[in-house]
């Protein structure tokens, strides 16, 4: 596996073939798609950035959904690659559709994994509001000991989880916050991806509801959806052959196969 970084994102890359790009979750970095990601580098080129504040990446301000989704374009543009499939989970899954709708030409394949296209509510904004300023007073551990066991249905990985979010910078943490809480309704937009898509949604999942990956589904004009059975916000942990499986089904049809 090769690291690298662009003057604003580092990344990792591991494979041979169709470029394949994995987007992580907030406040975790990159490391939580390597079980899954090994199982595609004979099939793809796997690359897996740090989204700004997160893993190895700096805090580089305003952060937003299109920001972010800028920060994934230069990475491709280091790579010299014009065209991706795409997937991310949760946050990722936000940066991925904001790269769908600035990017639509460098698009081959879309992935939404356990996340949604709709917008904060007004309640749920300001409380993301306010959670930035407390993680920015307090420090980050407070975060990842709040949302260690609704990451993941497993309990024997929270306690994994919540030393990776540990490592996330406060600032990191507030930066992203913010930008959830500011990030477009992106509902209106799916059915204008025209791009094979995939939605994984885990049916234990805690923080996002299955209904949210059916609608995506149902908007999306050629979604394939899969539902994990006993599985929570973290797929590409706790069910890394079938979240590999179901990308590898991805990469298939972005490739025409």
């Amino acid at each position: 596996m090769e690291e690298l970084k662009t003057p604003l994102i580092h990344y990792a890359t591991r494979g041979q073939g169709t470029a394949l790009m994995l987007v992580h979750g907030f406040p975790l970095n990159h490391t939580i798609w390597n079980e899954t990601a090994a199982l595609l580098e004979d099939q793809a080129r796997v690359i897996l950035p740090d989204l700004p504040g997160h893993g190895q990446s700096p805090v580089v301000e305003p952060v937003s959904m299109d920001s972010m989704a800028d920060g994934l374009a230069a990475i491709l543009d280091a790579l010299g690659i014009e065209k991706v499939v795409l997937a991310g989970q949760s946050m990722g899954g936000y940066v991925c559709l904001a790269f769908a709708r600035r990017y639509p030409q460098r698009l081959a394949g879309l992935g939404l994994v356990c996340t949604q296209a709709a917008a904060d509510s007004p309640e749920k904004r300001q409380a993301r509001l306010a959670q930035a300023e407390q993680t920015l007073a307090e420090g980050s551990q407070r975060v990842a000991e709040s949302m260690a066991a609704v990451l993941t249905n497993r309990p024997e990985m929270a306690e994994g989880l919540k030393h990776l979010m540990s490592t996330t910078p406060a600032a990191g943490m507030a930066a992203a916050m913010r930008a959830m809480a500011e990030r477009t309704e992106m509902s209106a937009f799916l059915p204008q991806i025209s791009v094979p898509a995939l939605v994984i949604a885990g049916l234990a999942d805690a923080i996002i509801p299955v209904e949210r990956a059916r609608e995506m589904a149902a908007s999306l004009p050629d979604a394939r959806l899969v539902e994990l059975e006993g599985v929570g916000h973290s797929p590409m942990m706790e069910a890394p052959q079938a979240t590999a499986e179901a990308l590898l089904g991805l990469l298939k049809r972005a490739q025409g196969a």
